[in-house]
């Protein structure tokens, strides 16, 4: 729970810094290569998050890790971060740091799973929906899915569109479940 109000405070900051330095991208670029060596290297993991592993070694980790392309700015709030001792939320930022990126860039990233290939013309007739809905800009992430039978679901943020056969039958049992329960309890 802490970290992820570190999390927030911090990438607020960052975001407000690389916005104001037009290097949102650049920034989220960083801390993407950041965030993959953190999932996919653990003896990496495991220097950044020791508390004994001395501070100026983690900086120094981090700036062969980044290189000399990555923008100052994410050198410096990593190193401020080391400095606060808030290593522990280094997981956290790529995530909330594109979020709020894009929130910023107006864009909703949304997933869409389908039982079958969507093409272009169906695509592009969701995406004028939800764009008019959202009032956002929408990028896709697609994913077969067979188990779903037919339709599709949508994902984003916190809301799901089930408009897939499956959810529908999963709809209607759970309707008539309960009627069928109503109708036993009026006998």
């Amino acid at each position: 729970m802490i970290e992820l109000k570190v999390t927030k405070r911090y990438v607020g900051a960052l975001l407000q810094i690389a916005h104001e330095h037009n290097r949102v991208d650049e920034v989220e670029e960083a801390l993407h290569i950041l965030d993959s060596s953190i999932k996919q290297d653990r003896q990496f993991a495991a220097c950044l998050y020791h508390p004994t592993f001395p501070r100026e070694r983690k900086k120094k980790l981090l700036g062969a890790l980044l290189g000399e392309e990555a923008p100052e700015i994410v050198k410096n709030f990593l190193n401020l971060a080391i400095d606060k001792k808030r290593e522990k939320a280094f997981g956290f930022f790529y995530t909330a740091y594109k979020n709020a990126a894009d929130e910023l860039r107006g864009l909703v990233r949304v997933k869409v799973r389908s039982a079958a290939e969507l093409n272009t013309s169906q695509f592009e007739h969701l995406r004028t929906v939800l764009e008019k809905r959202l009032e956002k800009k929408v990028d896709f992430e697609s994913e077969i899915d067979k188990t779903i039978v037919g339709g599709l679901q949508v994902f984003f943020g916190t809301y799901i569109i089930d408009g897939s056969i499956t959810g529908r039958l999963s709809r209607m049992r759970k309707h008539l479940q309960q009627h069928v329960g109503q109708a036993h309890h009026v006998t």
